[in-house]
This record gives structure tokens, sequence and C-alpha cells, in this order.
């Protein structure tokens, strides 16, 4: 992460850990599990400030770290993503049924 992140991968890391180990709480709960936990950054991370900083993470830094990890794993071993979460009501993603079926019934 500090490759591809360099001047925030810890403050990352401490929300995927949040979000890895209270899957089912809001990422404005990461105060209060901040404040209870150790965690890599080590310092409270406010709503506002952990939304600028997922915004702020470029495509390119994104592609980067999914290459690092690619090249990180043995032959017989992947990794899967679930997207179907991504609502197809959403009015900020463009065609996101673009991968699904087709466009819906209108």
């Amino acid at each position: 992460m500090e490759t591809c992140f360099p001047d925030n991968w810890r403050q990352i890391l401490s929300i995927v850990y949040y979000l890895i180990l209270e899957d089912k709480n809001p990422l404005s709960r990461f105060p209060h599990w901040a404040a209870i936990h150790r965690h890599p950054f080590g310092e409270i991370i406010c709503s506002q400030r952990s939304s600028e900083l997922l915004a702020s993470i470029t495509e390119e830094a994104r592609q980067r770290f999914f290459q690092l990890q690619g090249k990180r794993r043995i032959e017989k071993e992947y990794l899967a993503y679930d997207s179907t979460s991504i609502s197809s009501y959403s009015k900020c993603l463009r065609l996101p049924w673009a991968a699904i079926d087709g466009p819906p019934n209108q």
C-alpha cells in the first residue's frame, strides 16, 4: 500500500480494517471505533475527511495497487471482487447496467 498510496496509506489501511471488522456499520462510525481500537493510522479520521480521502484515490493508483497485488498471488490463487452492491438506481453512475443484462426496461 505504501508504494501506491505513499502519502496516506496508513489512513487507508485503518479504514480498511474498520470496513472489514465492522462490515455492518457505516463509515460514519469510524471515529468512535478508532477511539477504542488500535489501527495503523492511530488517530481519528472524521467522516468528512474519510470521504475526501477515498475520493482522492485515483484510478491509476487503484490499478497499480491491484497490479502489484496480482503479482503477489501464486498460480492457483485468485482475487474475487464483489460489485453486486452497486445500485442500478444511482444517478451518478453511467450505465451501471451495462455489465449486467443491458438497459432496464423503461
